[in-house]
């Protein structure tokens, strides 16, 4: 517990005070933007859309366009995104509990950090490259998915299953874990 509060913590204190340290202005967004969602339900198609903060919690979006969405803090928590393209998509803060995300999702680029993926089903997911830093992936299916090149500093992966897991080439892990992972089924270098 006390070390969600930690991961927690830091994940504020990275989206709200490092830019004030940095000096740098952030423009501020206050939700998603209507016509997108509307495009998005009505086609499934939604390429560099803003969805912040929208709640898409258990909707059918099997098959859906979403590359480059900004879906910081959305809630997708329950919905099915088979088959569906995430590629480069800002999915930072977003809840995505208990989703499936199977049959070829691609979450490839995509920047989840601090994500909530707990129980999410991921098998055969490319999530290559994709930025996995604080995230939770405990509990989740990653059976063949390919996590090579991924950033998974400080991701928790306790109870996950990976066997067939692609992980090679991925950074934040102590060589302690990539022997743990090693024993589970994943292929790790």
């Amino acid at each position: 517990m006390l070390r969600k509060l930690l991961l927690a913590a830091a994940f504020i204190a990275s989206i709200l005070f490092v830019p004030m340290m940095l000096g740098t202005q952030t423009r501020p967004v206050y939700g998603y933007s209507e016509a997108d969602l509307d495009t998005l339900k009505r086609t499934k198609i939604c390429q560099h859309c803003n969805l912040y903060n929208a709640d898409l919690s258990n909707t059918d979006l099997s098959g859906a366009d979403l590359s480059d969405a900004s879906l910081y803090g959305a809630n997708l928590s329950g919905s099915r995104l088979v088959g569906a393209n995430l590629t480069g998509a800002i999915l930072i803060g977003a809840n995505l509990s208990d989703t499936n995300m199977t049959d070829g999702a691609s979450l490839s680029g995509a920047n989840m950090f601090g994500a909530n993926l707990h129980g999410a089903d991921l098998e055969g997911a490319d999530m290559s490259g994709a930025n996995l830093h604080l995230a939770d992936l405990s509990n989740t299916n990653l059976k063949g998915a390919n996590l090579s090149g991924a950033d998974l500093s400080v991701a928790d992966l306790e109870g996950a299953k990976v066997e067939g897991a692609n992980l090679q080439g991925v950074k934040g892990l102590t060589p302690e874990k990539k022997e743990d992972l090693k024993k589970r089924g994943a292929t790790v270098d």
